[in-house]
């Protein structure tokens, strides 16, 4: 039984070529309604300069009374002129509250969320976060199980379902359900995120990473003047105009293809043929000659459902990560789809062994070859992993312990100093546009970094620099605040 790398096939379709560009154009595009719903708060939430509403006749009591009325954000303060001196009284905003913009602008002044009731407007985000959190444990598996392309337009057309009918909520509890479920459903993009990964060979996987980085900047940056634009209008129009950039979500499903590696991991053969074909013309490739470059020239007109992928990674990553397999259900191979198995296992070692070496993925004699486990009847065995399996490897847990610790830290600094960026001087819009467009300069010092150095160096690097930053940043404001 052959193990078949993926990795040569995109090579040997062309690492970069048309069809792997539309494969995470179809990703990067979703990143749109990623985005925007993920800090569209900063805009709809809005809560600008406010104090308490006067009463009709407060004026004239003022006028002819020995009484002064202060009116601050969440109380009014009563000053009155008696014989013994000047008597200061508080009371609450019964009356409601006055706002530097329209009433309508945001959610929080259309529900008057201020003073005793903030709360409920910071609540609209941590549900929204929660959303995120719960739908991480269960996306990525359901992933594993039914597909990337499934989880990838089922989590962008919901999602796009979902924020459009926030716009309509009623009442601020069907708001913050809503709001909730956005980010819930919204981890099914994660989906996309690894079929992207998965369409480009190792030593070029890292231009995903930066694209997403580019595309998910340009979406931030697009915000900003979508917000101005609409910055005399209801708060639900803008919701609904950043709701319909991702209308296309309901058209995804056609042109997107499932994730070969997955197709391949699961003995969909004949699926992975129709992927490779419609690859090859995308591609300006001749389908006969891929096939026969890969080793799967036996299976042109054969109609075999078993093969199984293993990837040959680096020494270390063979050592943890162990074989790949999967269980599948037992099957009868037809002498002629046996021709084809054995002419894959002809050409296993002459298609793998200059690839392998080329590409810096040397495995030495010594160590132990990654292989299928077919038993003697054909019928292949593979081992299903769970998200469980982590906690069995030591070296596996602690890494990603370590990665987890560092999304929580950097999803508050990130989110953080979005959700500041409008209280900073200046125009709020501006400063949003500003803090989003830095971003590109990340993007270019990312893309050298990581060619260069590699994901591990340019983590730690980019978290001391964030580090050092941040801390500054905190004593200038503290020291600004004495003076």
């Amino acid at each position: 039984m052959r193990n078949t790398n993926v990795d040569h096939i995109w090579r040997t379709l062309g690492p970069l070529g048309k069809y792997q560009c539309k494969q995470m154009g179809s990703y990067l595009l979703s990143l749109i309604a990623w985005a925007f719903q993920g800090l569209n708060i900063v805009f709809i939430g809005h809560r600008p300069d406010f104090q308490c509403r006067p009463s009709n006749n407060d004026s004239m009591v003022n006028n002819i009374t020995d009484i002064h009325k202060e009116y601050q954000q969440c109380m009014i303060v009563t000053y009155t002129n008696t014989s013994d001196g000047v008597f200061k009284s508080s009371s609450p905003c019964d009356n409601g509250w006055e706002y530097d913009a329209p009433v309508d602008q945001s959610f929080v002044t259309e529900w008057n969320f201020v003073c005793e009731n903030a709360e409920l407007g910071e609540l609209t985000q941590v549900l929204y976060l929660v959303g995120m959190m719960i739908g991480t444990f269960i996306f990525p598996t359901l992933s594993d199980r039914f597909g990337r392309k499934p989880i990838m337009v089922m989590g962008h057309v919901t999602v796009f379902g979902v924020s459009l009918a926030t716009a309509f909520s009623g009442n601020y509890v069907v708001f913050v359900i809503l709001r909730f479920l956005a980010g819930f459903c919204q981890q099914g993009l994660l989906a996309g995120t690894t079929l992207s990964l998965e369409t480009l060979p190792a030593e070029i996987r890292h231009y995903c990473e930066v694209l997403a980085l580019l595309c998910w900047t340009s979406s931030i940056c697009l915000m900003s003047p979508i917000a101005y634009a609409l910055r005399n209008f209801p708060w639900k129009y803008l919701q609904i105009t950043y709701a319909m950039c991702s209308a296309w979500s309901i058209f995804q499903w056609w042109f997107t293809d499932e994730s070969l590696r997955w197709v391949i991991a699961n003995g969909q053969i004949g699926r992975a043929k129709e992927i490779i074909k419609n690859a090859c013309k995308w591609n300006g490739k001749d389908y006969t000659e891929v096939m026969e470059k890969i080793g799967w020239g036996g299976l042109l007109d054969a109609d075999s459902k078993l093969v199984i992928m293993t990837d040959y990674n680096s020494e270390k990553e063979q050592t943890a990560l162990g074989p790949l397999t999967a269980d599948i259900d037992e099957h009868n191979i037809a002498d002629n789809h046996q021709t084809a198995l054995n002419q894959i296992n002809s050409n296993a070692q002459a298609a793998r062994g200059p690839l392998v070496r080329q590409n810096g993925f040397e495995r030495s004699d010594s160590e132990p070859e990654v292989v299928d486990e077919v038993s003697q009847d054909n019928d292949l065995k593979v081992q299903k992993y769970t998200i469980f399996d982590i906690f069995r490897h030591k070296r596996i847990l602690i890494v990603s312990m370590i990665m987890w610790y560092s999304w929580i830290c950097d999803s508050f600094v990130y989110f953080g100093l979005y959700m500041t960026s409008s209280d900073l001087y200046g125009d709020r819009y501006l400063n949003f546009f500003l803090s989003a467009a830095v971003e590109y300069f990340s993007a270019f010092i990312e893309y050298l970094c990581l060619a260069r150095i590699g994901r591990k160096w340019t983590a730690i690097i980019g978290h001391i620099i964030a580090a050092v930053g941040l801390a500054v940043a905190t004593g200038l404001t503290y020291t600004a605040g004495n003076r």
